[in-house]
């Protein structure tokens, strides 16, 4: 059981990446998959939620492979998380370090 627990989570983080980091702006996600719609929350590095939004396959920006891209240029230089919550998916949702430097 421990085992099949750890090689989920390996493949589960396996497919999410966040990147350009650090970024001045503009985040994207890579590793989308089958992914139509999701939550996303940016938390401070206490876990506390600072931005929030709504994504869509079909009216959100998407690049090359369904990656997500979101525009967080309002922040101010630092370390934070993004989380992605799946709303149409089995994906657990998952917590990404990402960092803006201007």
């Amino acid at each position: 059981k421990y085992y099949h627990w750890i090689n989920q989570h390996l493949l589960t983080d396996s497919l999410w990446m966040v990147y350009p980091v650090p970024s001045e702006g503009m985040i994207w996600v890579r590793g989308t998959g089958g992914l139509r719609q999701a939550l996303l929350f940016v938390e401070d590095m206490a876990g506390r939620q600072i931005l929030s939004g709504a994504w869509s396959y079909d009216t959100g920006e998407v690049g090359v492979g369904g990656e997500i891209g979101w525009n967080v240029s309002e922040l101010a230089q630092g370390a934070y998380f993004l989380r992605i919550q799946p709303l149409d998916s089995a994906l657990p949702s998952q917590r990404l370090r990402f960092q803006l430097a201007r």
